[in-house]
């Protein structure tokens, strides 16, 4: 029996069917199918079968076959479509919940950010003043230091200086004289206690003045005498 390789839409040109139709024929008839280089499959048709005439009953009938498949494989695909859909409503408001979470999550590592931020700049501007006051410090430190060592250096000098006064002094006082007193000075002493005595026989034997009255007179002649006296020994020293 001679046979050809055709496509559904061949076979559907041939015999004046759909291409559901002729699927349908292909299955019952048990017809050998294969895929074309093409892509489009292709079935080994006896020959004959474009002879035989077809009957429109069977026709139709197949026809409405086609048509109720075609309508229950419809029903299913939107079946199948809802709940796919179903699922991916489900799963995107899944996702919406995730984003609104993401974003409250981002909302609040952005706050969180902001207050590190201001914490890190109030924490640089510390740090710096708190150098500067160090660095201030550290120079009143080493302005007191070096007075200090100026202080230090003019009081060594100055007591340099005194210990030079003092060696000084007393080479001038070893190479100096000893101070002598002119003779002139014990005379005029001498001469001055005597005169006293003098006065004083006098007025208690010739006057008649009462022993208190000389007595105190005498002691205030004596006191100034004596300053008299050490007053000239000590111009005499100069």
């Amino acid at each position: 029996m001679p046979e050809e390789w055709l496509t559904y839409r061949e076979i559907g040109a041939r015999l004046g069917l759909n291409v559901e139709a002729v699927r349908t024929r292909v299955r019952r008839a048990g017809w050998r199918t294969q895929p074309g280089n093409d892509g489009r499959t292709r079935v080994l048709v006896p020959v004959e079968v474009f002879v035989e005439p077809v009957r429109p009953d069977e026709d139709r009938l197949n026809e409405g076959v086609n048509r109720t498949e075609g309508l229950t494989g419809l029903v299913t695909l939107l079946t199948a479509a809802e709940a796919r859909i179903s699922r991916l409503e489900t799963q995107l408001a899944a996702e919406r919940d995730r984003v609104n979470e993401a974003r409250s999550e981002a909302d609040r590592l952005r706050v969180e950010v902001a207050e590190q931020t201001t914490q890190t700049a109030q924490a640089k501007q510390a740090s710096t003043e708190a150098l500067a006051q160090a660095d201030t410090e550290r120079a009143r430190a080493n302005q007191a230091d070096a007075n200090r060592r100026t202080a230090e250096g003019r009081a060594d000098m100055a007591e340099a200086d005194a210990r030079e006064a003092r060696s000084q002094t007393q080479v001038a006082q070893a190479g100096a004289e000893k101070p002598r007193v002119p003779l002139t000075a014990y005379v005029a002493a001498v001469f001055r206690y005597a005169l006293i005595a003098l006065i004083v026989y006098v007025i208690f034997k010739f006057l008649g003045v009462p022993l208190a009255s000389m007595v105190v007179g005498m002691c205030a002649l004596a006191a100034a005498a004596i300053a008299a006296s050490v007053y000239e020994l000590w111009d005499s020293d100069r």
